[in-house]
């Protein structure tokens, strides 16, 4: 019985690493997106070239690190 109530403990600790890491994942993934929307606001409102461009640059970042975040 002893070697049952290790492995459901095993179990229990594994699953509770699983849950935390889909908050975190969640959470990060969340912000990425709020700020490629922002930045996605930014690029149409702006009228000026340069900063319609430094701004694009940003948003293709962000999207580069939120997928790179994603495949880990």
């Amino acid at each position: 019985m002893d070697k049952l109530s290790a492995l459901w403990q095993g179990a229990s600790y594994q699953d509770k690493l699983l849950q935390s890491y889909r908050k975190f994942n969640l959470i990060t993934q969340s912000a990425f997106m709020t700020m490629g929307a922002i930045a996605t606001i930014f690029i149409v409102s702006f009228d000026q070239w340069f900063n319609q461009g430094l701004t694009y640059f940003v948003l293709v970042v962000l999207t580069t690190t939120a997928l790179s975040c994603q495949s880990k």
